[in-house]
């Protein structure tokens, strides 16, 4: 139990080092692995035991997420298809040229062991991706959905490809798994009537691992099965609420995922050399999946946001690398090497993320030349604009909440945006002026007068992206209030340095609107102040 404390001390410390210096923890967690592997520590059953979970309940919250209708969409369906056959064949060439030129650890390679690195490296991680796209707010943006789409028939195919190498053949029993929809009902019945506490966490925790090792049972992938679990009782309040219960959970567990690839091995000169030079082909994948979906008429702007989320390599990329080597397909060393480009793609990944909207604007006429920009754009400006002077950015329930009081002091004044269709057809039914938008793209504000916006407030869930859109606002030279909503307190001061005239911590305010309707009804004329922080 000592040596559990000591890898999770090592982890949290790496952790906050990256945390601070502005790239994901998750990195600090991988480099962990590698300093407790360098230094012989042994990692006890229970790392290995946190880590199955932690994969089994992301896969889980994906399924509770995901709509099925939205996976046979053609620009996900085929855009994957499209996309993993464009990358084997590309990462196959690459592979084999360098082996011509005779480098260690590429020498001796077969065409049939380059295909099975190629064909490994056709995945993009779907712990990172939906990290990435949790963090930003856009998980159930329309390229949030075509991300997750991907990873989740990706994830498919992985589990294909090692039931083929395993050579193990599932068993007849599994045609039952079927019926498994015609539990809905049920299930979902148990789930509504699970509250809101510990009983609906450990209802999750339980369906994950049903799942699981029911497939299992019946000689399938226990990932597929707590997927499948999810996917059933997915598209419904209370699935949302469940998947939200149990993030955090997810994000401890995934913590001795990330250790463990770290265990694989001690990085050598050969097998770092060889990561480098395979990761070169990282910087092709974002190109890949904008192609792919821009040949199934996907918007240019939400393609292109997709294809970068997903620009890094799988852990899914081990799983079928340690299969191939039980299988003697490749050698033990290729292992490494991939878990070494799994990180590289990591701390690429997250730079290029944390820049993809200034990447956008600098090279959006060549982005758009890609796609169909004019039909993007008949989407997103559903909404007359005219005469409306409050823009609100981010229309989730603090944004709505902002919406309908101003409403009533200032009716037909006010516009809303999200990136979020789901959200958008809500708003609809509720007779709101709600577009669908990303308010930091230039084109949006290209196409409104400059002084008829006068007042912004920005309440989208993700911090940084706050941040950008003020600097997008205080770019455009535009006389313009800005008001800020910040979850925490140490957010303020950042949001006011980034340009925001106004900001507002939304606990404080909750507290204060309360303690004043409390007042108001008991007759009392005092109320506390409610005002910018």
């Amino acid at each position: 139990m000592a040596l559990d404390s000591i890898w999770l001390g090592i982890a949290f410390a790496l952790g906050y080092v990256f945390k601070r210096i502005n790239l994901p923890p998750m990195l600090g967690f991988l480099l962990s692995g590698f300093v407790l592997n360098a230094t012989n520590a042994e990692h006890s059953e229970l790392l290995e035991g946190i880590a199955d979970i932690g994969v089994l309940l992301l896969l889980y919250t994906i399924g509770l997420k995901i709509n099925i209708k939205t996976l046979a969409e053609k620009a996900i369906f085929g855009g994957t298809l499209l996309s993993t056959s464009i990358s084997v064949v590309v990462s196959f060439g690459f592979i084999w040229l360098i082996s011509l030129v005779g480098l260690p650890l590429f020498t001796d390679l077969t065409l049939a062991q380059i295909s099975i690195i190629a064909f490994a490296l056709s995945f993009s991680s779907t712990v990172f991706v939906i990290k990435i796209l949790e963090e930003r707010g856009n998980l159930n943006s329309s390229e949030g959905k075509a991300a997750v789409g991907i990873l989740v028939i990706q994830d498919i195919l992985a589990v294909l490809f090692i039931t083929i190498a395993s050579k193990k053949v599932p068993s007849p029993y599994a045609l039952l798994l079927l019926l498994l929809p015609f539990l809905r009902p049920l299930l979902l019945r148990i789930l509504k009537k699970s509250g809101h506490g510990e009983m609906l966490t450990l209802f999750g925790f339980l369906m994950a691992l049903v799942g699981a090792e029911l497939f299992e049972l019946v000689g399938l992938k226990p990932d597929l099965g707590a997927l499948i679990f999810g996917i059933i009782i997915s598209n419904n309040e209370k699935s949302n609420e469940l998947a939200k219960n149990l993030l955090h959970f997810k994000d401890f567990f995934l913590i001795a995922f990330f250790l463990g690839i770290g265990f694989n091995g001690i990085p050598t000169i050969d097998t770092v050399v060889a990561a480098v030079i395979i990761s070169v082909l990282l910087w092709a994948k974002p190109l890949i999946y904008h192609f792919s979906f821009t040949r199934f008429s996907f918007p240019s702007h939400s393609s292109f946001f997709a294809s970068v989320s997903l620009t890094n390599y799988s852990e899914f990329a081990l799983i079928v690398a340690a299969f191939a080597t039980k299988a003697g397909l490749i050698t033990s060393d290729w292992v490494l090497v991939i878990a070494l480009i799994i990180s590289i793609s990591f701390i690429v990944s997250s730079l290029l993320n944390g820049r993809a909207h200034l990447l956008f604007e600098k090279y959006k006429e060549h982005i758009n030349k890609w796609g169909s920009s004019k039909e993007e754009n008949e989407e997103i400006i559903r909404v007359d604009i005219s005469k409306r002077e409050v823009l609100i950015i981010g229309m989730g329930t603090v944004g709505t909440n902002i919406y309908d009081q101003l409403n009533k002091v200032y009716p037909n004044k006010i516009v809303g945006l999200d990136s979020d269709p789901k959200r958008i057809h809500l708003h609809e039914k509720s007779v709101r002026n709600v577009a669908l938008h990303d308010a930091t793209d230039i084109k949006f504000w290209d196409s409104i007068p400059p002084n008829q916006i006068h007042t912004v407030v920005l309440a989208l869930p993700d911090f940084q992206n706050n941040i950008f859109a003020i600097k997008r606002l205080i770019s455009l030279d535009r006389s313009i209030d800005i008001y800020a909503t910040a979850r925490y307190s140490d957010e303020v001061e950042m949001l006011r340095d980034a340009g925001a005239q106004h900001v507002f911590t939304l606990f404080e305010e909750v507290g204060k609107g309360m303690a004043n309707e409390i007042l108001r009804k008991s007759n009392n004329t005092l109320e506390f102040e409610i005002g910018a922080n």
